[in-house]
C-alpha cells in the first residue's frame, strides 16, 4: 500500500482542539494527514498531464482503464474528514479547479435500500451540469443542453436492467421476445460506452478534463458495498472519472469473500465452513485456495497497490511531521506527543518516563477520533496554558475524571467483550474495579505484572481495558488512602494468592461444580464489598495451607506465622496467649501482635497464626472507619482482638485430625487488664489516625504504584520467611513489618506523584534491598536518605503506624531513623513510646512457634538480625 513520500521534509500539522466531533472538511495546514494530500494532489496533476483534450476522444476506452484511488482506514481513522477536506482543498486549488470537478462525496449508507447506486451517481451529475449550463448565456446553449439531453436518454436502456424482479419479456410470443430480448441486450452492451460519453459530454461543457467522485465509508454498508464495487468496475472504469473510495480493506476483504464463497462454494459463508469442517479427500483446500485467490486478485485489479492509500495513526504521522496541538483557552502550542504524555503524567499519576511512554504509545496509536477526542475531552482540565512547561502542572481532580471516563468510552467494546461491569465501574463501586483487575490479569496470564495495568498485552482488548482501568485507579484512590490500600490487597493481593493457591485449587476435589477461579473468588471474596481485614484473614487462611496438610517444617511462611497453642515439653517457649497476658498485666498497652492473631478451622484441625496481613488489613479499616467518625474506628479496633475465627478454604486437602487446644483458653481473653490495655493502644491508634487524615489531601496513586507495593511486598515477605525459618516470633514479626514499610517507600521515591509537580522527590535515591535477615540495613537506609513525610505520604502512613511500629524493638535505634517521617514537633521520647519496649520484645520472642526448627537456632537467630549486615534484596521484587 503506498505511503506519502514526496518530500523527505518534516510537515507541519495544528491540531484545534476546540473543532469539535464533526467530520467537517479543514484546511490543509490542520489536516493530519496532509502528507497524503499531497501526494494525492500530485497524482491528480500527474494524470490530468497525462489525458487528452475531449475532444479527442477514442470511441470506446479499453476494459480497466479506471481511475480509482482507494483510502483505507480502520473505524475512526478519520477517513470521512480527509475526503471532504480533500474536496474543499481542491475546489480551492488554483491551479487544479480549473482542470477537475469534484462533482459530490456519496455516502452509500444513506441510500435507501432497493435505490440503484448508478441512479445516485447520475443525478448528481445532473445536477452540478444543469447548474452549469443555466449560468451560461451563449448562442449554442440549446444545442449543448439538447445533446446532453440526448446522452441522457442514451443510457435509460441500460439502467432498465437494474429494476429489482422487473422483466417485461414474460410470457410473451417467442419472436417478440426474442426481438425485444435483443434490444435489451444492445442497452447492456451499450450502457458502458453510453455511461463514458456521458461523462465526457459532462467534461466538455464544465469545460475541465475530467471528475472526481467520492465514496465514504461504502463499506458500512454491506449489502450496498459489493454493488457498488461492481458499479465501479463495470461502468465507471474512464479516465475521465476519478473514483476515491473510503473504507477499510480488511472488511472490503471479508465481504469479497462472502462474495466468492457464493460463487465457488454456492453459500456467502462457504469459506468459514470449509475451514472449520475439512476432512481429507474432500477438495476444500481447493476451495478455499480458489477463493482466496479471487478476493486477492479482484481487489487488486480494482484497486491497485500503487493507488491505494493507508490513513495511519497519529504515532506514525509524528515519525515524520511535526503535530502540535492547541486550544482557544491555551496561549501556546504542544506538540501531541508532551500533550499525551501530559494527560498520562497528571490524569493517569503516572511518573517514570518509561511508563509514560508506554500510555502515550498506546494511546497515540488508537484511531484517530479516539485520540483527539481523548485530547479534546481532557485538554480544558489542564487550564490555560501560557507557558510550554507541561510537567510543572499541579493535580486536577477534574482531569483524573475526565481521562478515566474518556479511556472507559475508548475501550468500551473490550470492556463488554470481557464482561466486565461498566456501569458499576463508573457509579463509583470499588468492588467491581477489584473484580476487573482480577479476572483480566487472569486472562491476562502474567500473575506479577499483571495488576500493573501496563498497556503491553498481546491481546488488543485486554490492553485497551487495562488502560481504561489504570483511568479508574487514581480516580477512585486519589486522597483516599483507605480505599488505596483496600484495592491494593483485594485487587492486585488477590491475583497474587490466586497464584499461590491455583496448585492446591487444581488437585483440589474435582468433583465440585464451581471452577477453580470461581472457587477462589468465593472465598475470597473477590467482587464483594468487603473490607481489607476480611480479606487479610482469609488471605492468611490460603497461605497457611501446607500446615493444614501435616506440614511437619517450621511454620514461618511469607507474612504468617504459626502459633503454637500448648507449650508442653517445650523449655523457654510460651504460648501466645499467654505472653499477651503477662504483657497486658502490668497496664502496659496490648502488644500489637495480639490483633494480628487469627483462628483457622476446617473438618479435621483447627491451628492459629499471627499474621502481618491482618495488622495491614486492620489499618486499612481504621483509616476508612475514620473517615466516618471516631466511634467507629474504634469499635473496628476494639473488634480486633480477641482474635477471630475463620474457615479453612474449601479447596483444602484433608490432613490427620488434630485439634490443638490453647493452654490457657478457658481464661478470658476479654478480661480488664486486657481492656485496659486495648484502650491504652487505641489511644495510640487515635492520635495516628488524626495525622493520616492531615496526610490524605497527598496520596495520589497510579495503578502501577499501588501494583508495585503489592508486589514487593508480597515477595519481600516470601524471600524473609524464606531465611527466617528458624528465627523466633518477635523477629519474624518485626522483619515482617520492615517489609511493609520499605515496600510503600521504595516503590513510592519512583513511582508516586505528588499533588505539585514541582518536587525534591525526583531527587531520591532510594537503596532498592529489601529486608530479609536484619532490621540494621533498613535503619542505615534510612539515616542516609532522611526522606521527608509531605514527600513520602504513604510511608509515613506506614512508618508511623502503632500497628507496626509496634513490633519494632526500641532499642535497635528506629526512633531516629524514622523520625522524619512524623509530623513536626514529635518527639523522640514520643517515637520511642510506639516502638516494643526490650521486656515486651523478649517476651514475644518466645512465643511458641509450632515445626521441627531447632530450638537452638531460633534462640541465636535473634543476635544475627540485630548484627548481621546482610544484603536483603531478593528475587521478584525488581518487577
Amino acid at each position: 500500500m503506498t505511503q506519502p513520500s514526496l518530500d523527505t521534509s518534516r510537515l507541519d500539522v495544528l491540531i484545534h482542539l476546540d473543532q469539535g466531533d464533526s467530520t467537517k472538511a479543514l484546511p490543509t495546514n490542520q489536516l493530519v494527514q496532509v502528507r497524503h494530500y499531497q501526494s494525492l494532489r500530485q497524482q491528480i496533476t500527474s494524470h490530468l498531464d497525462s489525458l487528452s483534450s475531449t475532444a479527442e476522444r477514442p470511441n470506446r476506452y479499453p476494459f480497466g482503464s479506471g481511475w480509482t484511488q482507494f483510502i483505507d482506514g480502520s473505524r475512526g481513522a478519520g477517513k470521512s474528514t480527509f475526503l471532504s477536506s480533500v474536496k474543499q482543498a481542491l475546489d480551492s486549488d488554483d491551479e487544479i479547479k480549473g482542470r477537475i470537478v469534484f462533482f459530490d462525496v456519496i455516502d452509500p449508507s444513506r441510500i435507501e435500500d432497493g435505490e440503484i447506486p448508478l441512479l445516485v451517481i447520475l443525478q448528481a451529475l445532473r445536477k452540478h451540469v444543469d447548474s452549469a449550463i443555466k449560468g451560461n448565456r451563449r448562442l449554442d446553449d440549446d444545442l449543448v443542453r439538447d445533446e446532453w439531453r440526448q446522452a441522457f436518454r442514451g443510457v435509460a436502456g441500460g439502467l432498465s436492467l437494474f429494476a429489482k424482479d422487473f422483466h417485461p419479456l414474460n410470457d410473451l410470443d417467442p419472436e417478440i421476445f426474442l426481438d425485444w430480448g435483443l434490444e435489451r441486450a444492445s442497452d447492456s452492451i451499450k450502457l458502458r460506452e453510453g455511461l463514458h460519453r456521458l461523462f465526457d459530454l459532462a467534461c466538455r461543457i464544465l469545460g475541465v478534463k475530467a471528475l472526481i467522485l467520492g465514496f465514504d465509508d461504502a463499506d458500512t454498508d454491506s449489502t450496498l458495498a459489493v454493488p457498488l464495487l461492481e458499479c465501479i468496475r463495470k461502468y465507471l472504469d474512464t479516465p475521465r472519472v476519478m473514483v476515491l473510495v473510503t473504507g477499510d480493506l480488511e472488511l472490503y476483504s471479508l465481504l469479497m469473500r462472502q462474495r466468492f464463497g457464493k460463487t465457488v462454494a454456492g453459500r456467502p459463508e462457504a469459506a468459514l465452513d470449509l475451514q472449520r469442517r475439512s476432512a481429507q479427500g474432500d477438495r476444500s483446500a481447493q476451495y478455499l485456495r480458489m477463493i482466496d485467490h479471487l478476493e486477492e486478485q479482484y481487489l487488486l485489479k480494482l484497486f491497485p497497490i500503487r493507488r491505494r492509500m493507508h490513513l495511519q495513526p497519529l504515532w506514525n504521522v509524528m515519525s515524520h511531521d511535526k503535530c502540535q496541538v492547541t486550544h482557544q483557552i491555551w496561549d501556546a502550542q504542544f506538540s501531541v506527543k508532551e500533550m499525551v504524555g501530559a494527560l498520562v503524567n497528571h490524569g493517569l499519576r503516572v511518573k517514570t518516563q518509561s511508563d509514560i511512554a508506554l500510555y502515550t504509545e498506546f494511546l497515540l496509536k488508537q484511531p484517530l477520533r479516539s485520540v483527539l477526542q481523548v485530547m479534546e475531552r481532557c485538554a480544558p482540565h489542564l487550564g490555560n496554558l501560557k507557558s510550554k512547561k507541561l510537567d510543572s502542572l499541579n493535580w486536577s481532580p477534574e482531569l483524573t475524571r475526565e481521562l478515566s471516563r474518556s479511556l472507559q468510552a475508548l475501550a468500551l467494546t473490550s470492556l463488554y467483550k470481557h464482561s466486565i461491569d461498566t456501569d458499576a465501574i463508573g457509579a463509583g463501586e470499588l468492588p467491581a474495579l477489584t473484580q476487573a483487575v482480577f479476572d483480566l490479569s487472569l486472562q491476562e496470564g502474567d500473575l506479577d505484572t499483571a495488576p500493573y495495568l501496563r498497556p503491553m498485552s498481546g491481546d488488543q482488548s485486554i490492553k485497551a481495558c487495562f488502560a481504561a482501568l489504570a483511568g479508574e485507579v487514581p480516580n477512585f484512590c486519589a486522597q483516599k488512602p483507605g480505599t488505596a490500600l483496600r484495592y491494593l490487597l483485594r485487587g492486585p493481593g488477590s491475583v497474587s494468592l490466586y497464584s499461590l493457591a491455583k496448585p492446591d485449587l487444581i488437585a483440589g476435589d474435582s468433583s465440585r461444580s464451581l471452577e477453580p477461579d470461581a472457587r477462589f473468588t468465593s472465598y475470597m471474596g473477590v467482587g464483594r464489598g468487603e473490607d481489607s481485614l476480611d480479606w487479610a484473614r482469609r488471605a492468611t487462611a490460603v497461605i497457611a495451607l501446607p500446615y493444614s496438610k501435616n506440614y511437619k517444617g517450621s511454620v514461618v511462611l511469607p507474612g504468617v506465622v504459626g502459633l503454637r497453642g500448648s507449650t508442653k515439653g517445650r523449655t523457654g517457649e510460651l504460648a501466645a496467649s499467654t505472653v499477651i497476658k503477662k504483657i497486658a498485666a502490668p497496664n502496659q498497652p496490648l502488644p500489637v501482635f495480639a490483633l494480628g492473631m487469627l483462628k483457622v478451622v476446617s473438618d479435621t484441625s483447627s491451628r492459629t497464626y499471627g499474621s502481618i496481613f491482618a495488622i495491614l488489613g486492620l489499618a486499612e479499616k481504621l483509616i476508612s472507619g475514620s473517615h466516618q467518625n471516631d466511634d467507629t474506628a474504634h469499635t473496628v479496633f476494639a473488634r480486633a482482638y480477641p482474635m477471630l475465627t475463620v474457615s479453612a478454604p474449601s479447596w483444602s486437602l484433608k490432613g490427620s485430625t488434630e485439634v490443638e487446644v490453647d493452654e490457657s483458653e478457658n481464661d478470658s481473653d476479654d478480661s480488664e487488664n486486657i481492656q485496659k490495655s486495648r484502650e491504652l493502644l487505641w489511644g495510640k491508634v487515635k492520635k495516628w489516625l488524626g495525622d493520616v487524615n492531615d496526610l490524605s489531601e497527598t496520596t495520589l496513586p497510579s495503578a502501577i504504584f499501588l501494583g508495585k507495593v503489592w508486589t514487593r511486598i508480597y515477595f519481600s515477605l516470601h524471600n524473609a520467611a524464606h531465611e527466617l525459618k528458624s528465627a523466633k516470633f518477635g523477629t519474624l514479626m518485626e522483619i515482617f513489618s520492615l517489609c511493609i514499610i520499605n515496600a510503600f517507600l521504595v516503590e513510592e521515591a519512583e513511582h508516586h506523584m505528588p499533588r505539585s509537580s514541582v518536587s525534591p522527590v525526583d531527587a531520591w535515591r532510594i537503596d532498592r534491598n529489601n529486608p530479609r535477615k536484619s532490621a540494621k540495613s533498613f535503619i542505615d537506609k534510612m539515616n542516609a536518605v532522611k526522606p521527608q513525610r509531605q514527600d513520602f505520604p504513604f510511608t509515613a502512613m506506614m512508618a508511623t503506624c502503632p500497628l507496626l511500629l509496634g513490633l519494632l524493638e526500641k532499642e535497635k535505634g528506629y526512633a531516629n531513623a524514622l523520625k522524619p517521617m512524623f509530623p513536626k514537633g514529635v518527639l523522640i521520647g514520643e517515637i520511642e513510646g510506639l516502638l516494643c519496649s526490650a521486656r515486651v520484645f523478649n517476651l514475644i520472642e518466645k512465643v511458641s512457634i509450632p515445626g521441627e526448627a531447632s530450638t537452638v537456632g531460633r534462640r541465636t537467630s535473634r543476635s544475627n538480625s540485630t548484627n548481621a549486615g546482610v544484603s536483603d534484596s531478593g528475587p521478584g521484587t525488581e518487577s
